[in-house]
C-alpha cells in the first residue's frame, strides 16, 4: 500500500480570493464550513504527491470536470481545472450542505464530503474566517503492479492549510 497526498486549492476569479472556512463548533455535522460563492469561476489546482496514478477527472457536487492542463514532475503532478458554480443557490442562514468531492484516478477514486455554505457573488461574508491556501487529503492505496481492478478510498487524514 502506498501513501499519497492530494492537495486541493481554489481561487475565485471574480472576487480574487482563495476559499475561506469558518469554525462552526458543534452546531453542524462538521466543525468547519467552507465558504463558496455562487455563479463564479474557480481556478482549481490539484497536486498529487507522489505521482501514484494519473488523475483523470474531478467531481465536485454533480460537476464532472477534466483537467485544463497537467504539469508532471518527478516528485509530483499538478492538475489545473476550472469549476463553474453556476446553478448552486445561496445557503439559507443556519443551514449547511455536504458537498461531495471525488478525485478519479485510473484505478482508484478518493472520495470525501465537505461541509459548505454557498454565498451570493461578492458577498462580504465569503471572506470572513480563515483563508484556505490548500486542503491536504492523505490517502492510502495500491497502485501499479498487483493493484486491485478499482479501489474506492477515503482519506486517512484531512488538513486545512
Amino acid at each position: 500500500m502506498s501513501t499519497f497526498t492530494v492537495s486541493f486549492s481554489a481561487f475565485d476569479r471574480v472576487n480574487k480570493n482563495n476559499l475561506h472556512f469558518k469554525a462552526d463548533g458543534k452546531r453542524f455535522s462538521s466543525e468547519r464550513t467552507i465558504k463558496i460563492c455562487c455563479d463564479v469561476k474557480y481556478d482549481v489546482s490539484v497536486t498529487v504527491r507522489p505521482s501514484v496514478s494519473r488523475l483523470q477527472r474531478l467531481v465536485i457536487g454533480g460537476d464532472d470536470i477534466t483537467p485544463d492542463s497537467v504539469e508532471e514532475k518527478p516528485e509530483y503532478t499538478n492538475y489545473k481545472f476550472t469549476w463553474f458554480t453556476n446553478g448552486y443557490t445561496e445557503t439559507k442562514k443556519g443551514q449547511r450542505h455536504e458537498l461531495h468531492f471525488s478525485f478519479l484516478f485510473e484505478n482508484a477514486e478518493l472520495v470525501t464530503d465537505f461541509q459548505v455554505k454557498f454565498y451570493p457573488i461578492q458577498h462580504t461574508s465569503v471572506t470572513w474566517g480563515t483563508e484556505i491556501n490548500r486542503i491536504e487529503l492523505i490517502g492510502k492505496g495500491q497502485f501499479g503492479r498487483g493493484a486491485a481492478a478499482f479501489q474506492t478510498l477515503s482519506p486517512i487524514d484531512i488538513t486545512f492549510r
